[in-house]
């Protein structure tokens, strides 16, 4: 339940720098939310490599 005139709490498990590295991050894009929905809908391959930090 959401009060009037009151935020909701936010909760998360990103650190405080974490939030304010993304609150300083440009918002994604309509254009680009759906370039990787077309990727993603396209994609036949091994999520695991395609997101591994190397």
């Amino acid at each position: 339940v959401i009060k009037e005139g009151k935020a909701p709490k936010v909760t998360t498990d990103l650190t405080e720098a974490e939030l304010d590295k993304f609150k300083k991050m440009d918002k994604l894009t309509a254009d680009e939310a759906l370039d990787m929905h077309s990727f993603l809908k396209d994609f036949d391959g091994d999520f695991s490599q395609l997101f591994s930090q190397k």
